[in-house]
């Protein structure tokens, strides 16, 4: 792919001979969003795979399109994107291929790949487009969604770390369809959930339909309401919160709670389906958001319970109508495309969550406040064992009574958590304390740290001084947190053992030396 006259080309393969009555249609727009992202980076070759059969849309030909008076072909197309230029191991020697393309692979070369079906005005079946992708358009963006796909071709194995999309076909699905398809598919991959196809995902509706499904034919494929989007997330095995901007009497609460929560649930590597309600058009579109922006402070100072969103002037997401990896400003869009039209979000949560992030977070700061009120006491009497740790958290517990603190909240497992912990500079008596504590599975960590360090756009530059945990999986408003740290210090509540009803007793730790650390950045995971 050397010139533009070769990227019009493949723009003309994918649209199948540029068909006039699709010309300008969404799913043009689609197909354009995704040569944009590809001829972004010095994409020099494309494999055209012929004839594959791609295991969603054989899902869909048998429940829809097989059954169909036009014939429809089975077979689809499968493009490679990669960012070198392969004429001398494809041209070799046979045996040579396969680890050409793998070492191709292995230097972050391999793009992803797009299947292409036969629906003229929806030719996107998947596109697993390779998250780096996003970079040259927004350089301090970060895809928070994302986990390992594998291709095959020609004997080799290919990973590219991303989320996949997909578009409506208009003839079964719908966008809220296409955004649950999204949200499964990745649950699929990552967490090894029940894989669902857009057959399958019709098929749930059908298992029990609303009052809008059943009002087109089929059931859903012109859309669905908040019920029938959460009905099909529980098929899936998820459990649905559902978030608006509009309180219970009717009231305009804002946007920007609703920004916190994305950045909480998004920030948990959790795909949100956002809704947008657009001034100028009578429909509801539902996109999948997947990753976020880092951008400056609007306030330094003078802030209660504030958090990282602050930083976050624009969303990622995926709109099958759009195209993959769009961007959902905070305010300013293009027609009201932003997120001020955003009336509601919903996030597929484990089933075995039963705290939401905003209640772990409000625990946070309690009980960050509380301890902050004796902190220079209880330093004071410890003086001599804790070392230069007192020094080290002065300016957190300042900049925490001038309102220049920050939280970020998210959702992991215990040992990730534990794992994220052990790699990082925190001190090693800190180190030992966390890691010899026993965690549930999922839990609520509440990082804190300084506004003026962590608005740095180098996340690895960033520093927290304090973080609370809190257990994800036990309801109960009076639990308090299984542990929070500050300067100098490790809290734990340990459940008794010497009463009927549940207990905790507070156990209290020192960490001589205590130093800030990093905080938890996505991209550096392993997994």
């Amino acid at each position: 792919m050397q010139s533009d006259a070769d990227w019009k080309w493949l723009r003309n393969e994918i649209i199948l001979s540029g068909d006039e009555a699709i010309a300008g249609s969404d799913g043009d727009r689609a197909v354009d969003t995704i040569i944009s992202l590809v001829s972004g980076l010095p994409v020099t070759t494309v494999v055209i795979e012929e004839f594959y059969i791609d295991r969603d849309f054989s899902d869909e030909y048998r429940a829809f399109y097989g059954r169909l008076f036009r014939q429809y072909q089975r077979e689809t197309r499968r493009l490679h994107f990669f960012a070198d230029n392969l004429t001398v191991p494809l041209e070799g020697n046979y045996d040579h291929i396969a680890s050409g393309l793998e070492e191709s692979a292995a230097r972050g070369r391999y793009l992803g790949f797009v299947v292409l079906r036969p629906i003229r005005d929806a030719p996107i079946a998947r596109a697993v487009l390779s998250d780096t992708l996003v970079g040259p358009a927004l350089p301090e963006s970060t895809v928070q969604v994302r986990t390992t796909y594998t291709a095959h071709l020609l004997g080799a194995s290919l990973p590219v770390r991303t989320v996949p999309f997909t578009q409506q076909d208009r003839h079964m699905s719908s966008c809220s369809q296409a955004a649950a398809w999204v949200c499964a598919r990745h649950f699929h991959t990552r967490h090894a959930e029940p894989w669902f196809s857009m057959a399958r995902i019709r098929e749930a509706v059908d298992h029990d339909p609303d009052a809008v499904a059943v009002q087109s034919i089929p059931a859903g494929s012109e859309g669905l309401n908040v019920v029938g989007l959460q009905r099909v997330l529980r098929r899936m095995g998820r459990q649905p919160y559902f978030m608006s901007t509009t309180s219970p009497d009717g009231k305009k609460v804002g946007s920007d709670d609703l920004i916190c929560a994305l950045h909480r649930y998004v920030g948990s590597g959790i795909p949100v389906i956002a809704v947008i309600k657009t001034p100028n058009s009578g429909d509801a579109h539902a996109v999948v958001v997947v990753g976020m922006t880092h951008g400056k402070a609007p306030s330094k100072g003078g802030m209660k319970h504030a958090t990282t969103a602050i930083f976050v002037d624009k969303f990622i997401v995926h709109d099958d109508q759009r195209g993959p990896f769009t961007v959902l400003p905070r305010e300013g869009g293009t027609n009201g495309y932003d997120l001020r039209n955003v009336p509601f979000i919903i996030v597929p949560l484990p089933e075995s969550v039963v705290v939401r992030a905003e209640a772990a977070e409000l625990k946070a700061f309690q009980a960050l406040e509380d301890l902050a009120k004796g902190w220079h006491e209880v330093c004071d009497a410890s003086a001599p064992l804790l070392g230069t740790a007192p020094e080290n958290g002065e300016p957190f517990f300042a900049a925490l009574a001038a309102g220049r603190v920050l939280a970020r909240t998210y959702l992991t497992s215990g040992w990730k958590y534990q794992a994220r912990l052990a790699r990082n500079i925190a001190h090693p008596n800190l180190k030992y304390r966390i890691l010899t504590q026993s965690l549930p599975k999922l839990i609520w960590v509440t990082e804190f740290g300084i506004v003026d360090n962590l608005e740095k756009p180098d996340p690895t530059k960033r520093l927290i001084y304090a973080h609370c945990v809190v257990d994800a999986m036990s309801t109960g408003n009076q639990a308090p947190p299984i542990m929070i740290h500050v300067p100098g210090f490790l809290y734990t509540w340990v459940q008794g053992s010497d009463s009927f009803y549940p207990s905790h007793q507070l156990a209290k730790w020192m960490v001589a030396d205590d130093r800030p650390y990093r905080p938890r950045a996505r991209f550096l995971d392993r997994s």
